[in-house]
């Protein structure tokens, strides 16, 4: 059974406009211009995506969808970490 939650993160998932981002392509290409070749491909790539959230500028909308929502107040409002990535 799916909560409504699970139910929006699938509709959202299903229904994407699929885009292309200019920020993520620089960061990428710069992360593996300067990437140690010795290291497996898994690791390359888990090292690219960390490359990734550290310098993207604007994860406000991933770090709300995705973080800090393991439980809720007493009112049903959704707890979020007391500070969020800038």
């Amino acid at each position: 059974m799916m909560t409504e939650r699970i139910k929006q993160f699938r509709q959202q998932s299903l229904y994407a406009i699929n885009t292309l981002s200019a920020e993520r392509a620089l960061l990428v290409t710069d992360f593996y211009g300067n990437a140690d070749r010795q290291l497996p491909a898994p690791i390359l790539r888990a090292k690219a995506f960390e490359h990734i959230m550290l310098n993207k500028k604007n994860l406000h909308k991933f770090w709300r969808a995705n973080c800090g929502r393991t439980r809720s107040s007493a009112k049903g409002r959704t707890q979020l970490p007391r500070s969020l990535p800038s």
